[in-house]
């Protein structure tokens, strides 16, 4: 995660009160921000997942998730003759973004058995010829974060964050620069991407750029990032005019809220789980959000007194009223300060083997914004976009079950518009080439699923969880998953709701060639040790590498040092 976008993130955070331990209010509360979701790390962690996901199918919240049965190709369980092995590789690397190919990989870390979770550091790269065996091959001074390498032919694309530039309104305006190497990665070369984020930072009281998603194919080079921005309403507004309590975002501008309500806003029979629609009336105005109402009169823990109730949403303008509103063209926001505002991406490409990456539209159908993915094959480029957070509803209503939309492109230039999957899926854990094809392993409403792509924007979904046995009532979470030339691997967890933290799960390791044939091994067996959980897959041209961590030893409360596996055919 970039630092802008680890800023923004607990800027948002901020504006809610969560109750320590309160699952049911930070769902309620969040709705539906859907994210590339990374490596479930502890059973505490699948825990918590696991509550997360019992408070949304008990509750029927405004995620208003239905069961989704995907339909598509079949998928079945065979012998495929792969083995897994466990080795000592001399140099290992933590989480890392990798970058794929038929040759050799290369990834982005800080040093061995290190984490860069929060400012940018210097950054080394790293190249593998198996995904095992690593070694580093330049550092990237600390003034410039790359956020995503893919390589094409001789030469390494990059995409990222550089220098800032001076302060503008009060605030250090992000750069968004491309980055190559056609030394393997000895030397780079950098240039600015054309995003306006200093007329973002001038009328916002903050704003950065998103993690960075860059391809490489034989079209070309896509790159896309995500502006954000909190948009500071008192600057824009028209002269004379104030918004002394607040404001509230909608689709088509702002509406300028009354003073909070003198008591809960609640309809009988809730409350909220604050008392009200903000904590602190007396704090500088600023956005407001939407108040939760759980069902009962709070005496009892929210998820004791949700269990098969809707909770209530009221809007800040239902809460407050509306004083005054303004569209979008009254503020004077157009341009990349809206795109930053409603968290839509923007996108780049390159022709190939150019360096010149030209400004691209990408549609943002409604409702989608963070893209989460992006893929190159031999017939164009796919690009996964998640469900988008950067504007609150104008009222109170049910919102659509969360779902990827993928947007397809033959060209780099040219994109189709209309969602190309309606299948439940959510987030995406992985993506990448099977069998020279796009291929993404998501999971959402119905579990695990795979889908493969035509190259031509027609996407066939196959379920993962129908591989798996696992008693009624038993979730199925993608806890990491790879996609390269040796094939798709996926780490699939069991979790049984009602058991909570208290089960281990029994991992599952399924690994297929094709994305219909599957393998299906306990990660306990082939790790040889009990699994705590995997945190990192590698899917190179020969192999597959997985990182596993062991559960702690008897009075330990801190698991051993990972275990490396790797599969390969016979």
């Amino acid at each position: 995660m970039s630092n802008n976008l680890d800023n923004e993130l607990r800027t948002r955070a901020a504006a809610f009160d969560v109750p320590p331990g309160d699952v049911d209010a930070v769902m309620t509360r969040a709705g539906d921000r859907t994210r590339n979701r990374r490596a479930l790390t502890t059973v505490s962690t699948i825990a918590a997942v696991v509550a997360l996901i019992a408070v949304v199918v008990s509750t029927g919240s405004d995620h208003h998730v239905v069961p989704v049965h995907v339909a598509g190709e079949p998928a079945h369980v065979a012998d495929l003759g792969i083995s897994w092995k466990r080795v000592n590789p001399g140099t290992t690397l933590a989480f890392s973004p990798i970058a794929k190919g038929a040759g050799p990989v290369y990834a982005l870390s800080t040093a061995p058995g290190q984490v860069d979770a929060n400012a940018p550091q210097n950054r080394v790269v790293w190249k593998s010829d198996d995904g095992s065996e690593w070694q580093s091959v330049s550092t990237l001074s600390n003034d410039l974060y790359i956020a995503d390498l893919s390589p094409t032919s001789d030469r390494i694309y990059a995409v990222g964050t550089g220098p800032a530039t001076a302060a503008v309104g009060g605030q250090k305006s992000s750069r968004l620069v491309s980055g190559w190497s056609d030394d393997g990665g000895k030397t780079w070369q950098e240039a600015d991407l054309p995003v306006d984020m200093n007329a973002v930072a001038t009328k916002s009281s903050s704003s950065g750029l998103g993690i960075a998603q860059i391809a490489s194919g034989a079209k070309g080079t896509v790159a896309v990032a995500t502006p954000t921005a909190q948009l500071d309403v008192n600057k824009v507004l028209p002269n004379g005019a104030t918004a002394p309590y607040g404001w509230a975002l909608t689709e088509t501008g702002v509406d300028v809220l009354g003073a909070p309500p003198a008591k809960d806003p609640c309809p009988a029979g809730t409350v909220s789980d604050k008392g009200g629609d903000t904590s602190n009336p007396a704090a500088p105005p600023g956005p407001v959000y939407p108040t939760y109402c759980m069902p009962g009169d709070g005496s009892k823990p929210a998820m004791e007194r949700t269990a098969g109730q809707q909770p209530v949403e009221v809007s800040p303008q239902q809460a407050r009223g509306v004083t005054a509103s303004y569209t979008w063209a009254q503020l004077g926001v157009d341009g990349d300060l809206l795109k930053a505002i409603k968290h839509q991406p923007i996108g780049f490409y390159a022709p190939p083997g150019s360096t010149h990456f030209e400004r691209i539209d990408l549609p943002t159908p409604d409702g989608t914004g963070d893209a989460t993915a992006v893929v190159a094959g031999k017939d164009g480029f796919d690009v996964v976009l998640s469900a988008s957070y950067g504007v609150a509803p104008t009222k109170t209503q049910q919102q659509p079950p969360s779902q990827l939309t993928i947007v397809h492109s033959a060209d780099g230039r040219t994109w189709d518009g209309a969602p190309s999957v309606e299948h439940g899926v959510s987030w995406t854990s992985a993506s990448g080439l099977l069998n020279g094809q796009p291929a993404i392993v998501a999971e959402g409403d119905g579990g695990p699923v795979l889908l493969r792509s035509d190259g031509a924007g027609n996407w066939t979904p196959t379920s993962l969880g129908t591989l798996i046995d696992a008693p009624a009532g038993t979730d199925r979470m993608v806890t990491v998953a790879g996609i390269g030339p040796f094939g798709v691997v996926a780490v699939i967890a069991p979790v049984d709701k009602e058991a909570g933290s208290r089960a281990q799960p029994d991992f599952r390791v399924l690994t297929s060639r094709d994305g219909i044939t599957w393998q299906s091994d306990r990660l306990s067996d082939v790790a040889g040790m009990a699994a705590n959980t995997a945190s990192l897959v590698y899917v190179t041209a020969n192999q597959a590498v997985l990182k596993v961590s062991p559960q702690p030893t008897p009075g330990s409360k801190k698991p051993g040092p990972d275990v490396t596996l790797v599969a390969t055919a016979k």
